[in-house]
C-alpha cells in the first residue's frame, strides 16, 4: 500500500490510493480518492471581507475587541487573535455577563489561535462561558469550566497566580512530522485518516507554556467534510496518539446543502482526523442487535475476535465493558503503573489488555471495585450492575441534568423489581427512565442476571445518542 498525503486550499488529509479497477495495490482496500475542487473548504459564515470577527451571544461584537497579528508557530504562519478585555467589557455588561454567555470568534485562516489575559478567563469562567474558535475547515468550542485552573497553576509552580498567563485556544492542520504519524496509523489500520487538524489548549507565562490536555467536561472539535466525499464515509474521528496509536471519540455528523461538517466530543486535546471503518460480523447479520453492533463497529467501538466474530448472545465480562465504554465515551488513556507504583485494583496488572481502560473508566467515576481492593475483570457484569455504571455515565455526558426527577413507578414496573439491589436502585432508575435499557421477557427485569455482548452494544449505543454524541433521541 502506498500512503500519500495531499494538499488542498491549508488543509491536508492522508488516504491510501489504490488503483482504478478498485482494488488496492495489495488487494487489500476498495478505492477511496478525493478529487479537490477549488474552494475545498469555503466557510459559510467566512467575512468575506478576510477579517477576524466577534459574536457575543450572537451580536456582533464592538469594533477594536480583537487585536490580530500573525506570529511564526512550529515553522508556518499562525493567526493570532487576542480579546481586547478592556473592549470586550462593555458588551459582557450589555448582554447582562449572563451564565453560559458564547464568545465566538471567526478566523479567516486554516491556522489560528485566541488569546485570552488570566484576568478574562478567570471571569468568564466563573460565568461558564464557552469561547469558540472557528476558521475555514475547523471549530473548537471550549467550555471554559472545563479547564481546571488549579492543576494549570500547578504546571508552572512558583506562586503563579491567574492574573500572571494568557490562555490559547488554537486549531491548525497539522505539520509535517505529525503528518508521518498519521501515515503510521493510516498504514497499521488500512483505512484513511482525513482532513487531520491538531486542536490545543495551552497557557504561557512569560517564555514557558504549558500544555492543557486534559479537560473536566467535553469540549467539542468540528472538521469539515470534503465536498464529493459521501458523509456515511465520514461517521467517526479518531485521536492519534503519541505513539500513532489511534482512539475512537464520539462523532455525529452535521449536514447540510451547503456544507458537511463532522463534530467531535473529546476530554482531550490533541490530533484528530475523519475515518472510515468498515466491520461486519457475520455472525450478528441476523441478530436483533445488529444495527447496534455494526454501528459502534464501525466506530471502532467494538471488536471481533480473530475470525470476525462478535458472539452476540455471549456474557459479557466486567473488564470488556469497561473497555467498550471508555472506547465510546473517547476517554483519555491513563498511564499504566510501573515498578513499585501501587496499582489501583490488585488484580488488574499494568500490562493487561484491559488495564488503562478500566483505569480510564475509574478515574472518572464510571466504574469500581469490590471492598478488597479487586476489580474482578474477568467476572460477568450483571444488568444491575450496568445499569448503575450507565447512571454515572450520563452525569459525564451532562444528560443526566436534562432527565426527570426519578420515579419508583419504573422499578414497579416490573414482576423481579424487588430483587433489584439496594444500592442499584437509582442507578436502574435512572437508565430505565432514560430510556437506556429495556426488560427482558415476562415482564422482568432480571437485574442479577448477566449483561449480554448484544444488549451492552445497545445500551452503549442509547447512551452515545441520548446525549447526543452521535444522534439525538431521548425521552426527556
Amino acid at each position: 500500500m502506498r500512503i500519500s498525503v495531499l494538499a488542498a486550499s491549508l488543509l491536508i488529509y492522508a488516504c491510501p490510493l489504490v488503483s482504478a479497477e478498485g482494488d488496492s495495490e495489495n488487494g487489500q482496500l476498495p478505492r477511496f480518492e478525493l478529487v479537490p475542487e477549488k474552494p475545498l473548504y469555503p466557510d459559510p459564515e467566512a467575512d468575506p471581507s478576510g477579517k477576524a470577527t466577534l459574536l457575543v451571544n450572537g451580536s456582533a461584537g464592538l469594533e477594536g475587541s480583537l487585536a490580530v497579528t500573525t506570529v511564526k508557530r512550529g515553522g508556518r504562519d499562525v493567526l493570532a487573535i487576542a480579546l481586547d478585555q478592556a473592549k470586550l467589557e462593555p458588551q459582557l455588561e450589555e448582554a447582562g455577563m449572563e451564565e453560559k454567555a458564547v464568545i465566538r470568534v471567526k478566523a479567516p485562516s486554516a491556522a489560528a489561535y485566541i488569546e485570552l489575559n488570566g484576568s478574562l478567563f478567570e471571569r468568564l469562567s466563573e460565568k461558564r462561558a464557552t469561547v469558540v474558535l472557528g476558521t475555514a475547515n475547523a471549530s473548537f468550542s471550549v467550555p471554559l469550566e472545563a479547564i481546571n485552573a488549579n492543576r494549570l497553576l500547578e504546571s508552572f509552580g512558583d506562586g503563579a497566580t491567574l492574573s500572571d498567563f494568557k490562555l490559547q485556544i488554537e486549531t491548525v492542520p497539522i505539520r509535517k512530522d505529525q503528518e508521518e504519524r498519521m501515515e503510521q496509523a493510516s498504514l497499521r489500520e488500512q483505512s484513511g485518516i482525513l482532513m487531520p487538524m491538531d486542536f490545543s489548549v495551552r497557557a504561557v507565562l512569560g517564555d514557558r507554556e504549558a500544555e492543557i490536555d486534559r479537560f473536566d467536561s467535553y469540549v467539542e472539535f468540528s472538521i469539515a467534510i470534503p465536498r464529493g466525499l459521501y458523509p456515511e464515509f465520514a461517521k467517526s474521528a479518531i485521536m492519534l496518539g503519541s505513539d500513532s496509536s489511534i482512539a475512537p471519540v464520539p462523532t455525529k455528523l452535521s449536514i447540510s446543502d451547503d456544507s458537511n461538517w463532522a463534530n467531535i466530543r473529546s476530554l482531550s486535546s490533541g490530533l484528530y482526523g475523519i475515518v472510515s471503518f468498515a466491520a461486519p460480523f457475520s455472525d450478528a447479520e441476523l441478530h436483533w442487535a445488529k444495527e447496534a453492533i455494526e454501528d459502534l463497529g464501525s466506530r471502532r467501538i467494538l471488536a471481533g475476535d480473530e475470525q470476525g466474530l462478535f458472539h452476540p448472545g455471549q456474557e459479557i465480562t466486567r473488564a470488556e465493558f469497561a473497555a467498550i465504554l471508555a472506547r465510546a465515551l473517547g476517554l483519555p488513556a491513563e498511564a499504566n503503573g510501573t515498578g513499585s507504583e501501587t496499582a489501583r485494583f490488585s488484580d488488574v496488572p499494568a500490562a493487561a489488555w484491559y488495564g488503562e481502560f478500566i483505569r480510564s473508566a475509574n478515574a472518572y467515576g464510571l466504574i469500581d471495585g469490590y471492598e478488597d481492593g479487586t476489580f474482578r475483570p474477568m467476572e460477568k457484569l450483571t444488568r444491575e450492575q450496568a445499569m448503575t455504571i450507565l447512571a454515572r455515565a450520563m452525569r459525564l455526558t451532562g444528560v443526566a441534568d436534562k432527565l426527570k426527577p426519578p420515579s419508583a413507578e419504573w422499578i414497579a414496573s416490573f414482576a423481579d423489581g424487588s430483587k433489584i439491589s439496594a444500592w442499584a436502585r437509582e442507578g436502574v432508575t435512572d437508565s430505565l427512565q432514560a430510556g437506556l435499557i429495556a426488560g427482558r421477557s415476562g415482564g422482568k427485569l432480571a437485574p442479577q442476571d448477566a449483561l449480554t455482548r448484544a444488549e451492552a452494544a445497545t445500551i452503549i449505543r442509547n447512551l452515545l445518542r441520548l446525549s447526543g454524541f452521535i444522534d439525538n433521541i431521548g425521552n426527556f
